[in-house]
């Protein structure tokens, strides 16, 4: 991932909206995704 690449505030936060925008326009690489169906059990 390039420097700088992930979208920040003034004070150092990351701007998620923006992150959000980058990620779903394809503009912004998936570097981590967890999809542990473990997580997402149904307990009746």
């Amino acid at each position: 991932m390039p420097a700088r690449a992930v979208p920040k505030t003034t004070s150092g936060k990351v701007r998620r909206q923006a992150c959000r925008q980058l990620l779903t326009s394809g503009q912004l690489d998936v570097l981590f995704e967890d999809r542990d169906p473990s997580q997402f059990a149904v307990v009746s």
